[in-house]
Parts: C-alpha cells; structure tokens; sequence
C-alpha cells in the first residue's frame, strides 16, 4: 500500500516575514557598503595625488626647484585643469618642445617614451580622480597625450585634477626656453587669503620647492563645484566628488600639499569669503571676479 507524502510549504505569512528581513538587512547594509565603496574610491584618489607628488618633485628637480606650470591665472584660455602648453612664440618653441610640461610629467608617473600627437589614445589615469563626474566627456585618461581633443586646443591635455601650484596663463612672455619660470607676479585669480593687498607664493599658492608653508598650501586638488550665483543664492552651492556629492560636512575632498603630504578635507563654510588665512579650510581661492569660483 503506497503511502501518501506531505510536503510542508511556507504560509503566505511566514513568507512575507522572510521578505521583510531581507528588506531590513538589504536597507541596513547597502549605506555601509556604499560608504565602503566610496572610501576605496577615495583611497585611490590619494594614491593618484600621492604619485603626481612625486612627479612634480621630479619635475622641480630638473628644473630648478620650480613646480611645473599651470594655466591658473586670467591669462587667456586659464584653468586649473591643465598643464602649461608653451606657445610657439615669444619662446620660439615648436614640436614636442610645446608640450614639454606635459610629456615630463607623464614619463615621471611612468608612461614610457611619451609624446603628445594628434590620436593619442595611450591613458594616463594617474590624473584622472576615479571619483569624478564632474563635466563628463572630453577629458578622459585617454585624453592626456592628445595635440587636440574634439578639435579644440584649450580641452588639449586636461585632466581631472585642479593644478593650482605654479601658476600660469597660455600666453606667458617671461618664459624662456629652458622651461624655467622667471620670479614674476602672475596668479591675480587667487583670492587674497590673507587680506594683504596682493596675493604671493607661500601663502595663496607655492611656486617652488622652497617656497614657505609647503604643508599648508595646496598644489593639486580634487575638482569641486559652484552653482550660478543668484539673487536668492548669492554664494551658490558647493559639492564635492566624494561622500554625498554635497557642500555638506558628509562630503569631502582629497588635497595634495607642496611638502607632497595627501589630506582629506571636509567643508568648514567653502562660500566664506571673508579675508583672513585658514589652512585646512576649504574655502573660495581661485577665480577672482567670478560668479563660480574654485575652492580648496
């Protein structure tokens, strides 16, 4: 005689419960491991400052203590995004001497036998942060070495850094072939931090490896934001790559000081434009007369 076999299933109820914990676990665990995830992310972002710290060393090295060349001042064409590219006049430079800032400073970070020329596709992710979204598109790792990217020579080069030591406009006629930056007054975008009436190395930015305040004063940064000014946002707001994307204190940015020491900064009050020098404090530095300046 065949005996008849009960299979014991689960009761709607018992189900939903089961349904419910693993809701409750999944709602518990994703934030952690969201933050776990960003801090990875921040972590290599470090590790990208770190290695373009010891670029730039390099680089000051063979050049008499000068950090390299940025285009951060109101000259034409300025950004924190880019190297200096050297003009084929007054210098009188031409081929991959124009590129020169650029070249040495991927060979240092390790591309072999770099040269800048139209297709060059060779990345260099060093100077790309992995936390960045900021304006997507042109300026990827691939972009680095190219002559030209999407038919325009001022996306040429940019990187997903801000590089705000040493800074310089395109059109610089106190360069010189050597590369070697003549002590001249030329960052008049910074703000001037400490109320002094100009703004100068040591204190608003640092030139050269022997400039004053080296572990207080930035030369790379993490690239952060301000939205238009308005009549109702008269300061705009602030977000960063890291954390929440927000000027709130859960976000944060990754700084690299001329001494080559890597920081995480959280915002005190970035939109603070009131004189007075606070290192550590993020805060608006760059793009004097601006409706959105940079902050570090």
């Amino acid at each position: 005689m065949r005996q008849k076999s009960c299979l014991a299933g689960f009761t709607l109820v018992e189900l939903l419960v089961v349904i419910g914990i693993i809701a409750l676990l999944i709602s518990i665990l994703l934030p952690a491991l969201s933050r776990a995830r960003a801090q990875a992310v921040s972590v290599q972002c470090l590790s990208n400052l770190k290695q373009i710290g010891n670029a730039a060393v390099m680089y000051a090295n063979d050049n008499n203590g000068w950090f390299p060349p940025g285009c951060g001042t109101n000259k034409p064409s300025g950004t924190l995004e880019k190297f200096l590219d050297y003009t084929s006049s007054p210098q009188g430079t031409t081929g991959q001497d124009r590129y020169s800032v650029r070249i040495a400073m991927a060979r240092y970070v390790g591309v072999k036998n770099p040269q800048v020329v139209d297709n060059n596709t060779i990345p260099v992710k060093v100077f790309f942060c992995p936390a960045d979204s900021i304006l997507p598109g042109p300026w990827e790792e691939t972009n680095f070495l190219q002559a030209t990217t999407n038919g325009g020579g001022q996306d040429s080069g940019k990187f997903r850094y801000w590089w705000v030591g040493n800074p310089w406009g395109n059109d610089v006629s106190e360069m010189v072939t050597s590369k070697v930056n003549p002590e001249v007054e030329s960052a008049i975008t910074f703000y001037d931090i400490d109320n002094d009436g100009i703004t100068k190395p040591g204190v608003e930015y640092v030139r050269k490896i022997t400039d004053h305040n080296q572990a207080t004063v930035a030369i790379c940064v993490d690239r952060s934001r301000q939205s238009a000014v308005s009549a109702t946002n008269p300061q705009g707001t602030w977000f960063y790559v890291h954390g929440t994307n927000s000027g709130d204190k859960r976000g944060w940015k990754n700084e690299l000081f001329g001494d080559g020491h890597c920081e995480s900064l959280k915002a005190g009050d970035p939109n603070d434009l009131t004189p007075g020098f606070s290192p550590g404090k993020i805060r608006a530095r760059w793009g004097k007369n601006t409706n959105n300046p940079a902050g570090w």
